[in-house]
């Protein structure tokens, strides 16, 4: 994983508060004279540091600005501090998640799907790894096509290890054909949305 430094200091808005110290993971940061400085040789990039920087001096560059910018909501990029939220509201809109079992024969558009990626890899990583990969079925062709082809693997798997087509193995493997000329939505090499092709 590149843990190359991007963070950049504004020492003309910084005013030396210290903030970053506490969060930062890899202590990119630290208070020099006074001042934020970049001293370490690795970082995350994970954005504590500018997430707490209320003069908004810190700037990091690993971050990918394309991430916060969403086609079918509006939202704010500041930063919520923590407890600064009703989790009351949280509670009401988890309690309220129902499962859809009734379906319509009516595509969902790029867009839609594309901003569920985004808003889903916004979910923690360990050490901020973000090794996402997403294989978007977008018809139900694709779905079902997907489904044959998981079935065909494994009932060549469960031959391989001696188990008859009726029997279910240990493990589950999803596997898909990507078109591999699509490109990420985010702009990082890590994060790839892939439209399956079932023609391959």
């Amino acid at each position: 994983m590149n843990r190359q430094v991007t963070t950049v200091i504004d020492h003309q808005r910084c005013n030396g508060c210290g903030l970053f110290v506490a969060v930062c993971p890899k202590d990119t940061i630290s208070l020099q004279d006074g001042l934020a400085q970049v001293t370490g040789n690795e970082s995350l990039n994970c954005g504590h540091c500018a997430a707490v920087c209320p003069q908004k001096a810190i700037h990091v560059g690993g971050i990918d600005t394309d991430l916060s910018s969403y086609s079918t909501v509006t939202t704010s990029e500041a930063w919520l501090p923590f407890g600064a939220f009703d989790t009351g509201k949280l509670v009401q809109l988890m309690r309220s998640r129902r499962s859809c079992r009734n379906y319509i024969e009516k595509p969902v558009e790029r867009h839609v799907l594309e901003d569920l990626v985004k808003i889903g890899i916004t979910a923690p990583s360990g050490s901020n790894c973000q090794p996402w990969s997403f294989t978007i079925l977008p018809d139900r062709k694709s779905v079902l096509e997907l489904g044959n082809q998981i079935k065909i693997f494994f009932k060549k798997t469960n031959r391989f290890v001696g188990l008859s087509d009726d029997e279910t193995p240990y493990a589950v493997i999803a596997l898909g054909y990507p078109d591999e000329s699509s490109t990420s939505v985010t702009g990082r090499c890590r994060v790839k949305i892939r439209y399956f092709n079932p023609k391959r």
